[in-house]
């Protein structure tokens, strides 16, 4: 290779034969590549975003009384006050660490993150809306209860908003 293609990089379908950088082929190649990447990322956040809701319903799975036929309004609004409050005692011993060696915030990041979920998940069930299974459908109920936590039959299930005015308005 001369000079003046030191320092380029090749893309190459197979070992053997290069393709220039500039050529259709290239370009052909750069966007399968970046394709490829796109949708890898695409899985990962759907992944992510799955797993999170197989978090948040298996903690309404352990602390749902499993002997209830039916889910009362009150028995909702108390199990989602619960899930959103499930860090508040790690919050206060972050507080008293925090007072007991002078206002020195060592566990900063950790203390935000919780403050910020804390917010970000009140401020859901107060006005946009706190997604989860709809237990007042009789069939997702009974499902929900026998779930075993597998994260495969999760979009099984149909989901459904709360909003603690409208949930507590109807009761």
């Amino acid at each position: 290779m001369g000079k003046h293609t030191q320092g380029k990089t090749f893309l190459t379908t197979n070992k053997k034969k290069p393709v220039h950088p500039r050529s259709r082929k290239a370009v052909q190649i750069v966007r399968q590549i970046k394709k490829g990447v796109k949708a890898e990322q695409a899985q990962k956040q759907a992944n992510q975003k799955l797993q999170l809701l197989g978090i948040k319903l298996a903690f309404f799975k352990e602390n749902l009384d499993t002997s209830l036929q039916v889910c009362t309004r009150a028995h909702i609004d108390e199990l989602i006050e619960k899930y959103i409050a499930r860090n508040n005692e790690e919050l206060e011993t972050l507080n008293a660490k925090k007072l007991l060696h002078g206002n020195v915030r060592q566990h900063a990041a950790r203390e935000d993150a919780l403050t910020y979920t804390l917010a970000a998940e009140r401020k859901q069930y107060y006005e946009t809306g706190f997604e989860m299974v709809d237990v007042f459908d009789a069939p997702t109920f009974k499902r929900f209860k026998t779930w075993e936590g597998d994260l495969k039959t999760l979009p099984a299930f149909k989901l459904r908003t709360y909003v603690k005015s409208k949930l507590m308005n109807k009761g």
